[in-house]
């Protein structure tokens, strides 16, 4: 379930603004959400389903599943100019990520079930970049970056009521962007 949909590099897209706090320095704020994923499996016996065997009586289970992280981030920026259009930039700083994902069952032993069981999780996750920036006027700044953010530290939980012989968590990996 986590390694097919919760690859390193997550298409996104995202928001800022910022301000110049001196020629070498600026603080931004943003807001990023990665697009969401999604993901259709079919399970049959003896596969592995949240920690348990799937029981021959209800094989096969077709599933979908889906996850979105998103959330404000803010970070102080670093420019080295290299000339008088382009500059190397460098930043730190941290984002509040809230990461929803759902898995829903759409059919077990071949017959419609709509049974959903949701998680989500949100943590204060620190993040790295560096790139390049090219000054089309005095407000219009073009810039390509690539950037590390720390999702590994969040954990998905299941927020639902469903009883489990397991308990299930979902651990994205650190993504570049």
């Amino acid at each position: 379930y986590g390694n097919n949909l919760l690859t390193h590099s997550l298409p996104q897209v995202g928001v800022f603004t910022g301000i110049n706090l001196n020629k070498n320095f600026s603080l931004e704020i943003g807001h990023e959400s990665s697009i969401l994923r999604e993901r259709f499996n079919t399970l049959s016996y003896p596969d592995m389903a949240a920690g348990t065997i799937v029981p021959s009586a209800i094989s096969p289970i077709n599933f979908v599943s889906k996850i979105s992280i998103k959330g404000p981030y803010v970070d102080l920026i670093g420019i080295h100019p290299i000339s008088s259009r382009n500059s190397a930039l460098f930043s730190i700083g941290v984002s509040f990520l809230k990461a929803r994902a759902e898995r829903r069952a759409t059919c077990i032993c071949n017959e419609f079930n709509g049974r959903n069981r949701r998680l989500k999780g949100d943590k204060l996750v620190l993040r790295l970049s560096t790139g390049f920036q090219y000054r089309a006027s005095d407000n219009i700044h073009l810039r390509m970056n690539v950037g590390w953010t720390n999702t590994s530290k969040m954990k998905l939980h299941y927020r639902d009521l469903v009883c489990a012989k397991s308990y299930t968590e979902i651990r994205p990996k650190d993504t570049l962007n």
